[in-house]
């Protein structure tokens, strides 16, 4: 697993085995990611604000 600088994962969100956020990834809030790779600046599922 890597988190890359300034990822952001919301409560209760699951980060599983094999999976990488690369920097400035945003991961809402109760998403589950597993054997993914994210890219710079993406976002998955309900960001932040």
């Amino acid at each position: 697993m890597y988190i890359g600088r300034n990822a952001y994962v919301g409560n209760n969100a699951l980060i599983r085995n094999n999976t990488s956020l690369e920097e400035e990834s945003v991961i809402g809030a109760d998403a589950e990611i597993t054997e993914s790779l994210i890219g710079y600046r993406a976002t998955v599922g309900r960001a932040h604000s």
